[in-house]
């Protein structure tokens, strides 16, 4: 079994090889992705996978909700140590203290002592901090595609605030004298009624968001198997008609 000293040199080497790959300017530019908000952080995974996440955007900044409702110590970016020991948990990684803190080493690409959004979802979908840049570096994705991630952002913004404005009204009304309580009350009641109709427009921007990605991956497709496709779809015909 490994010690604590040869644990140490494993996850300074896995840093070091993370690191390696990048340059130095990209590694400021890491540090300054990580200090970006977690819905910013989500946006930039996107950007840079956008061809096979694009259907996926919804979820991210979904998850980049759930990310943000363990911060505890006024971070705009990431999680603590023990923040994001129950963040995993959360997501059913059961596990113990000694496992989920070497996890989350492993996890933690800059060896900070900090989760940030953007290196869990390096980890979920096992991406390099290279394989980032290289995506951010190459244009991809429609405009219609990152229109609509540019759109989800902003609404998974407004979801964190309505979040927050909602823990308010509830503290209100378990803690605050009648008047105020009652109005936090009505105030809450309006919510629910503009959260129904916020939820339908969810589901209209994830159905534009279906549609769009169909329409991303038909222009992305290679010019060479596009040319294979069709001869392959002109000999058929073909062959179906000398058979008939």
């Amino acid at each position: 079994s490994l010690t604590p000293s040869s644990f140490l040199f494993f996850f300074v080497f896995c840093f070091a090889r993370h690191m390696s790959q990048v340059t130095e300017d990209q590694k400021e530019q890491w540090t300054e992705i990580c200090s970006s908000s977690i819905s910013e952080q989500a946006e930039t995974f996107l950007r840079a996978f956008i061809e096979e996440q694009g259907s996926n955007i919804p979820e991210l900044f979904d998850l980049a909700g759930t990310f943000e409702s363990f911060v505890s110590d006024g971070s705009t970016s990431s999680l603590a140590r023990d923040a994001s020991h129950r963040f995993l948990e959360s997501l059913g990684t059961p596990m113990s203290a000694g496992a989920m803190s070497d996890l989350l080493k492993s996890i933690d690409l800059d060896s900070d002592g900090r989760l940030s959004y953007i290196e869990y979802l390096l980890y979920k979908h096992n991406k390099s901090i290279a394989e980032l840049f290289e995506g951010l570096e190459k244009p991809r994705g429609t405009p219609e595609l990152l229109a609509l991630l540019e759109e989800e952002r902003k609404a998974a913004m407004e979801d964190a605030a309505r979040a927050a404005k909602r823990a308010e009204l509830q503290q209100t009304v378990e803690t605050g004298g009648v008047v105020k309580a009652n109005k936090a009350k009505a105030e809450l009641a309006l919510m629910d009624e503009e959260d129904a109709a916020n939820r339908e427009a969810k589901n209209g921007r994830r159905a534009r968001l279906e549609i769009a990605k169909k329409r991303a991956e038909k222009a992305n497709v290679d010019p060479v198997d596009k040319a294979k496709e069709e001869a392959n779809a002109a000999k058929a015909q073909a062959k179906a008609a000398e058979e008939a």
